[in-house]
C-alpha cells in the first residue's frame, strides 16, 4: 500500500502541536497520523498553523533490498518505508 497523508496542525504561540486533524488520505493510512504531529514541534509564525505531509509506502511481503524506515525531511515532509517481519526465525515453524 502506498500513499500521502495530509494532516492541518494548529500551533500555540511556541509552536507547539495543540490540535491536528488529518486533511486527505485513504483511512487505512491516515488513523495515527494525527495524534504522530501533536509531538511534533514548529518554529512559530503568524498563522499558527503547519501542514504536514506523510508519504507511505508499506509493502505487504518482506523486503529484500531496503529495511524500513521513517526520515523526516525539513521541515514538514515525512518518508515512511514499512516492510513486513517474517514470522518465521531461524528455523522456527509459524502455527
Amino acid at each position: 500500500m502506498e500513499g500521502v497523508v495530509v494532516v492541518r496542525a494548529k500551533l500555540d504561540d511556541s509552536g507547539k502541536v495543540v490540535e491536528s486533524t488529518a486533511l486527505s488520505g485513504d483511512q487505512l493510512l491516515v488513523h495515527d497520523c494525527p495524534e504522530n504531529v501533536k509531538k511534533w514541534h514548529f518554529h512559530p509564525n503568524a498563522r499558527r498553523a503547519a501542514v504536514i505531509v506523510y508519504n507511505f509506502r508499506l509493502a505487504g511481503w518482506e523486503c529484500q533490498t531496503e529495511p524500513s524506515f521513517f526520515m523526516l525531511q525539513r521541515p514538514n515532509f515525512a518518508t515512511i518505508n514499512g516492510c513486513e517481519i517474517p514470522l518465521e526465525t531461524s528455523g522456527s515453524q509459524k502455527n
